[in-house]
């Protein structure tokens, strides 16, 4: 079991890195409930920064997508297909193509 927290702001892996093994972060695109979204770039930013505190990033990806939105998240998905970001999906169907973008094989 992994302790995860949310975070409104990049500063926010300062107040957490003690006690999570990892956050979660939201974006526009792929979330169906956030208070913030973070970018791309945020997104990089928070990655290299979690990272430097041994934490692991989750992008929640739980937004019901309609077939003209999938370029969208499939887009978003691939742009992190080199980084250490990870993923918590409640739709199989975008799962089953993250994997073949950059999903690690853990979940087969």
């Amino acid at each position: 079991m992994k302790i995860l927290s949310t975070i409104k702001q990049i500063d926010d892996i300062d107040l957490v890195c003690d006690y999570s093994d990892g956050i979660v972060i939201t974006n526009q695109i792929v979330s169906a409930r956030y208070e913030t979204s973070f970018n791309k770039e945020e997104i990089k930013a928070i990655i290299k920064k979690a990272s430097s505190k041994h934490l692991e990033v989750f992008l929640q990806v739980n937004a019901l997508f309609k077939d003209d939105e999938l370029d969208d998240a499939y887009s978003l998905i691939n742009e992190f297909k080199e980084t250490q970001l990870n993923y918590i999906f409640s739709d199989l169907a975008i799962f089953e193509i993250g994997k073949g973008y950059t999903m690690h094989n853990e979940y087969d």
